[in-house]
């Protein structure tokens, strides 16, 4: 199939799928645009860069360090749009504030460490976009209908991104692949420009797709069910083709791992009330398999790799060997830039990550930052496990990703910048109880005033619950 021919057949089919969305949900809020359009640039390429692969002239709009104006011009218009529906919505900062102390805790250290960075309007404009990351994960959550809000932002952003990365990957090669400068082998990246970030969007959408099947397998009054099954299938199916194309070992182990809470959350075999227990429980196994039978060594030849990870545990040495600000690091998103930079690829480590998420936060917010960040996750994953009673399938699909991206962040830095795995933690740690399960009609009352509309309670899960699902 010629190449123009193959690109009008994607995007009909891109066109037809969006258009069946929006008729299964007509009452959708429009602005569930925002997240989607959010969600389709962090997992594919910046706006200068499409408008590269649309045929305009490269630095048109001007060379920056932080990308092109028009980069920073789109992700400053979808932050303040964001901040404008919150704000119709009835959203309240202090409520926020005290439903995520550790996580405002956080943001605030984050841009207290602009101070001592050695550029800090470079650190400053960061920062700033990274607040793009909690809101829109508000925009989701505090939908009428927040399920809803998050199955149908992630279908329609992977209804464009993974047939785009196939279209690229088969019909336009100089776009969807690169090669090894030394031995020719291709790399494939998709709409992506690294096969890594390829990896990191199949995880992410492989792993919806494998919670949404099983939504969608339960929902036996759902009209079209079984149509709706066979494309969310279809979707996974195609996720996980485009993975093993990509060939990232980080992303297919996470991608395991997810899965497997997962489906281990709809056994009789796991409840959710003991889910402390039953982390330590696992941990416990995996320790004495590491001391009896070498497990992470095993799990790491598996994947085709090595115990170095690829000469990451040489990094991980040299870039701490670099540090000179153990307390407060170097400032926000400030590490790996000027002379460190440069003295890392004098030593043989030409990087702009330390490919580790744990080592790149300590590396620049230093041990105060690492610790407010842990602090954080172990938060997030006590606010996780009330979710798992009061609200299951909401639970299960937080309680999937955290593991995913905690694993994920081992040897891939992804707390920085616009990566979409920080994307996804702030989405499934965010607690907004104020706002969550209390919906606001669109039907206007007589004074014009939105009308509060609160849902029956939570259905409590217990055993009995558990061995149902």
């Amino acid at each position: 199939m010629p190449p123009p021919v193959a690109t009008l057949v994607t995007l009909c089919l891109c066109v037809y799928m969006l258009r069946r969305e929006e008729r299964l949900h007509s009452n959708a809020s429009s602005a569930l645009w925002l997240p989607v359009i959010w969600l389709f640039i962090i997992c594919s390429r910046l706006p200068g860069q499409w408008l590269v692969v649309l045929g305009f002239p490269a630095g048109i709009f001007g060379p920056s360090s932080e990308g092109t104006p028009i980069d920073a011009a789109i992700f400053l218009t979808l932050t303040l749009s964001g901040l404008r529906v919150l704000s119709r919505r009835g959203f309240c900062l202090a409520d926020f504030v005290r439903d995520n102390r550790c996580l405002t805790i956080f943001l605030v250290y984050c841009l207290l460490s602009v101070l001592w960075s050695d550029t800090p309007f470079v650190s400053l404009k960061r920062w700033i976009k990274i607040l793009g990351h909690p809101v829109m994960a508000l925009v989701i959550l505090t939908d009428p209908d927040p399920l809803q809000a998050l199955r149908l932002s992630f279908r329609k952003a992977a209804i464009l991104l993974l047939p785009l990365s196939i279209l690229f990957i088969k019909y336009y090669p100089g776009l969807g692949r690169s090669y090894d400068e030394w031995t020719g082998i291709p790399f494939y990246s998709g709409v992506t420009t690294m096969k890594n970030s390829l990896g990191s969007i199949c995880l992410i959408y492989a792993l919806f797709f494998c919670w949404d099947v099983l939504m969608v397998w339960r929902a036996s009054d759902l009209k079209g069910r079984r149509t709706q099954l066979m494309v969310s299938a279809g979707f996974l199916f195609l996720a996980l083709y485009i993975l093993d194309l990509a060939q990232s070992a980080t992303s297919l182990a996470c991608l395991v791992l997810g899965a497997a809470r997962i489906l281990a959350l709809g056994t009789c075999f796991v409840n959710p009330r003991y889910m402390g227990p039953t982390l330590i429980a696992v941990l416990i196994l995996a320790a004495i398999g590491e001391m009896g039978f070498n497990l992470r060594e095993n799990i790491i030849h598996m994947l085709g790799r090595n115990t170095t990870l690829t000469e990451r545990t040489d990094l991980w040495a040299a870039v701490i060997s670099v540090q000179n600000n153990v307390i407060l690091g170097s400032g926000f998103e400030n590490f790996w830039s000027g002379e460190r930079s440069a003295l890392l690829a004098a030593m043989g480590f030409p990087f702009n990550q330390a490919h580790n998420g744990y080592i790149d936060t300590y590396l620049n917010l230093g041990a105060v930052g690492l610790l407010l960040l842990l602090a954080w996750i172990f938060v997030s994953y006590q606010k996780i496990c009330a979710d798992l009673m009061n609200h299951f399938d909401l639970g299960r699909f937080e309680l999937a990703f955290l593991f995913a991206i905690l694993a994920y962040n081992y040897t891939e830095a992804a707390f920085k910048a616009t990566h979409p795995i920080w994307t996804m933690l702030f989405l499934v740690s965010i607690r907004c109880d104020a706002y969550r399960w209390r919906t606001f009609s669109r039907d206007r009352s007589s004074d014009g005033e939105p009308m509060e509309v609160f849902p029956p309670e939570p259905v409590p899960v217990g055993p009995a619950y558990v061995n149902a699902r």
